[in-house]
């Protein structure tokens, strides 16, 4: 059974490019490219392979903001509507890069056929932390805002983030739906669910229209939603609960991928390649195809030893 891959992409199509080419044995690949972005700078890159589809759907996506979850869940409808039952569906963005063969990738998946691989943490319930909560609970405007310029759209969400600390009006920390009270968990963009979870996922998407405007207004939504409607459901116990109160960054919270973020995520090269080989995870992010070419190439003689 095939892996389908959802990725991500606005930047370096080589390295995209290279992702496709390294995962490419019994898998199928989905693709969003942000509006912004010319999207035929990566179809040129990949035109030999009929098994990448690029959705049609695009959105103009600012970090932080509602069209992370949007760009995720037309993916997902594309995953679905292919008619092809996957073993995983799996999120990447265009800059992250296996570190495991594409066989001990399958047979991993295959061995923990149950498991949900996406871990989240409790707000609504755990977490104190105020920098935390106000992800949720304050109203988070304009991130969606359609100015190119950088210095006038931060001008823009930076105003809306002094108003609306300002007004003393607040949302909840948690969702109602149905008479039930729905717990916000929070993770990270990165994860490989089940077939038959992801249908779950697109489903909630597309029906709790609650759930939906709760997340509008919300900090970095991505990194909420799914875990949100995982967490609440019956594929909540074969998922990876943070049991830690503490918030500690989005490294931990990442089950696959390993990435150091201080401040921004960092792009390995080739001096972290023994990190890398030790660290346990599947995936690394982030990979360039400028930086990063020699530890790929590195990588790459590991993977296909392995295979």
């Amino acid at each position: 059974m095939k892996n389908a891959f959802m990725i991500s992409v606005y930047m370096d199509p080589d390295q995209f490019y290279r992702l496709v080419v390294s995962l490419n044995e019994n898998a199928d690949f989905y693709v969003h490219c942000d509006s912004k972005t010319d999207q035929s700078m990566f179809e040129e890159k990949v035109l030999q392979f009929e098994n990448v589809t690029f959705v049609k759907k695009r959105f103009h996506v600012n970090w932080g903001g509602f069209a992370q979850v949007q760009l995720q869940k037309e993916l997902l409808k594309a995953v679905i509507e292919s008619g092809q039952e996957y073993l995983r569906v799996i999120c990447l963005s265009g800059m992250d890069y296996p570190i495991w063969s594409n066989r001990e990738i399958h047979k991993y998946f295959v061995s923990n056929e149950n498991t949900e691989f996406i871990s989240g943490m409790n707000i609504s319930r755990f977490v104190t932390d105020p920098e935390q909560r106000k992800k949720i609970v304050k109203y988070h405007l304009l991130r969606d805002i359609k100015i190119s310029n950088a210095k006038l759209k931060r001008i823009f969400t930076g105003s809306a983030r002094i108003l609306m600390t300002a007004i003393p009006i607040r949302k909840n920390d948690y969702i109602l739906i149905n008479n039930k009270r729905y717990s916000v968990f929070v993770g990270s963009d990165y994860w490989a669910l089940t077939f038959k979870c992801a249908k779950y996922v697109y489903k909630s998407m597309c029906d709790e229209r609650k759930l939906m405007n709760y997340f509008k207004t919300s900090f970095v939504p991505s990194e909420m939603c799914t875990q949100t409607i995982v967490f609440n459901s019956e594929f909540g116990k074969n998922a990876l609960e943070y049991k830690s109160h503490i918030y500690e960054g989005i490294a931990a919270l990442t089950p696959l991928h390993y990435i150091d973020y201080n401040g921004f995520i960092k792009i390995f090269d080739e001096c972290d390649y023994k990190l890398l080989k030790e660290s346990g995870k599947m995936f690394f992010r982030k990979a360039s195809s400028k930086k990063s070419q020699k530890l790929i190439s590195m990588i790459d003689k590991d993977r296909g030893a392995s295979v």
